[in-house]
């Protein structure tokens, strides 16, 4: 028996080759199955190769939280657009979307102040971002924590931080998705 149509998200905190090369690896094996499988990219990185920089929210607080909308909108627009090809083109199949990074993950780049205006300027809800949106979160955890011979900085776009900040920011990330159902 095949499973149900879901949507799964697989979110890290450090975004590196790894990451990437286990979801090539799951949706393969998935694939392999049967299952029609989409990998959603990250939009910031999407939004990096095209030469959008995040900016520094110490510098202005107001154009770091309108470039996280524009990210979350993007971000959005390319689970949906999957969701729509997945369900309009194979109603009959079971169809799994891999996630490289989930919407919450947009709060880790922001105070929580900073967030909680991003809520309320856009009317969307944690509860929506985080629980609604996704059927499974898999965090897989930094190689900054406990593998760090294999943690490396030039292995991802958009992001350069050492170990500590991705340890940080690791910790942050999955603090954000507590409270998801299948967390």
């Amino acid at each position: 028996r095949r499973p149900p149509r879901s949507t799964h998200c697989i979110s890290s905190a450090a975004s590196d080759v790894y990451k990437r090369q286990a979801m090539a690896q799951c949706a393969d094996q998935l694939r392999q199955l049967g299952i029609k499988t989409f990998i959603v990219p990250e939009a910031a990185a999407i939004l990096s190769k095209g030469g959008a920089t995040r900016p520094k929210i110490d510098k202005d607080k107001e154009k770091a939280v309108k470039f996280q909308i524009n990210l979350l909108k993007l971000q959005m627009a390319l689970e949906d657009t999957l969701m729509d090809i997945g369900s309009d083109f194979y109603p009959e199949d079971s169809v799994i979307i891999l996630c490289d990074m989930g919407t919450i993950d947009a709060s880790v780049a922001l105070t929580r102040e900073l967030w909680d205006a991003l809520l309320d300027e856009t009317g969307w809800t944690e509860i929506q971002l985080r629980d609604k949106r996704y059927d499974m979160v898999i965090h897989m955890v930094t190689a900054a924590d406990g593998a760090e011979e294999y943690f490396k900085q030039d292995n991802a776009e958009p992001r350069r931080e050492d170990i500590e900040e991705a340890l940080k920011i690791d910790r942050r990330t999955r603090h954000a998705w507590v409270g998801h159902p299948s967390f």
